[in-house]
């Protein structure tokens, strides 16, 4: 800023050029300016760059620990899905209804929660 600007650059230009910047840096472009005054080259940087990086991020201990229980709601879901299946043909054998047996049963079930679960 000093060699376009002059000595007083700060007060005659107190916001950072950014055609100056980019020419100090040596003209490269977005995202790719020097790292430490060159401290790191070209070629380590696109070694860093080419560095494998794990697909997933890891997971966290809750994280885990949630996807586990939900992997066992769904398991134990899926198990009251066949049971209702099951009582469902039973009554259908018996000839009952089975939407009026469970009615008299759980008197405040609605018939919205029952078809969320057929």
């Amino acid at each position: 800023m000093e060699n376009k600007y002059g000595p007083n650059w700060r007060v005659v230009h107190p916001e950072l050029d950014g055609a100056v910047i980019y020419e100090c840096v040596g003209r490269m472009p977005h995202g790719k300016l020097g790292i430490a005054d060159g401290a790191i080259s070209i070629s380590e940087k696109e070694t860093i760059k080419t560095r494998k990086r794990c697909a997933q991020p890891n997971a966290t201990a809750r994280e885990k620990r949630l996807e586990r229980e939900n992997k066992e709601l769904r398991k134990e879901n899926d198990r009251y899905h066949e049971l209702q299946r099951v009582v469902r043909a039973m009554a259908a054998k018996g000839g009952m209804d089975y939407d009026a047996l469970v009615q008299e049963t759980v008197p405040n079930l609605d018939a919205k929660s029952e078809d969320a679960v057929s």
